[in-house]
């Protein structure tokens, strides 16, 4: 499941945390606090949140919810795009890679 803005990605951790229906999250620029520590702590499905690196507020909010997922430790990454803004137009390439490499 591909998110893109702030509340699906809450509501596709939710999802998640539910159940092995969802095989892998990606979230840009989304805010996975929203889910809240209890929804968090529950995923095990691998979970990947990219950010842009000037958008310092998510990247801290989604810093904290990397900590909270605690049931997938090797199946989860926080990638900050260099450049990028909140919710920036990213490059195929760029996103490409990262899907590539992750999981």
């Amino acid at each position: 499941m591909i998110c893109h803005t702030p509340t699906i990605q809450a509501a596709a951790l939710v999802a998640a945390a539910a159940g092995p229906t969802i095989s892998a999250i990606v979230s840009r620029g989304g805010r996975s606090d929203l889910a809240g520590n209890e929804v968090l702590s529950r995923i095990e499905t691998p979970t990947l949140l990219i950010v842009g690196e000037n958008d310092e507020e998510v990247i801290k909010l989604n810093q904290k919810a990397l900590i909270g997922l605690t049931k997938i430790q090797n199946k989860k990454k926080l990638v900050i795009i260099q450049g990028a803004t909140h919710l920036s137009v990213l490059c195929p390439s760029e996103q490409d890679s990262e899907f590539l490499t992750f999981g």
